[in-house]
């Protein structure tokens, strides 16, 4: 299965496919969440 490369994201990406950018960046998105939540709590 071959993915292709990464898109610009146009100004409405964000609200018009959120979970295609969840499953490009799940971990990503994922480890920033955590790093927020740390820096939250130091």
């Amino acid at each position: 299965m071959t993915v292709p490369p990464p898109q610009p994201a146009p100004a409405t990406a964000a609200g018009a496919s959120p979970v295609h950018q969840v499953r490009d960046q799940p971990r990503a998105d994922h480890q920033r969440h955590q790093d927020e939540e740390n820096q939250r709590h130091v």
